[in-house]
């Protein structure tokens, strides 16, 4: 697993814990630890992106992440609203955000490291000659 994937299901698993935050210390604590590991997730993005695509090419897939990106920020707090609305807490939202943020480090789980790649498939072609 690499840090991209770490810090994905990091951001994830500490929003599955916010659900249990109910005193000033813990939610202190929930912020920290989602700062901590959404901020990495954040910015680790440009240079993932940097290493498996080249970085020729780099703001006009950064621009394809950000067109991507519209679709949930422009759901997310409507959902978050509704389901405040139907369940008058925000028990719901923080499930909510758990399992998509859980579920989107499990679609990173196949990446692999592109210079471990590029290193065993020169190993390999080394070993041809």
């Amino acid at each position: 697993i690499g840090s991209f994937q770490f810090v994905m299901f990091g951001t994830g698993v500490v929003c599955a814990v916010w659900y249990f935050c109910t005193t000033e210390p813990s939610i202190v604590s929930f912020a920290v630890l989602f700062g901590f590991f959404s901020g990495g997730f954040i910015a680790l993005v440009p240079v993932v992106m940097s290493e498996y695509f080249g970085v020729e090419r780099l703001g006009t897939i950064m621009g394809y992440i950000a067109i991507g990106l519209v679709p949930g920020s422009f759901i997310g707090p409507y959902m978050g609203g509704y389901l405040f609305d139907v369940t008058g807490d925000y028990k719901g939202t923080t499930v909510f955000s758990a399992v998509t943020v859980l579920f989107a480090s499990c679609l990173l789980l196949p990446l692999t490291n592109p210079e471990a790649e590029r290193r065993n498939s020169s190993d390999a072609s080394s070993l041809d000659k």
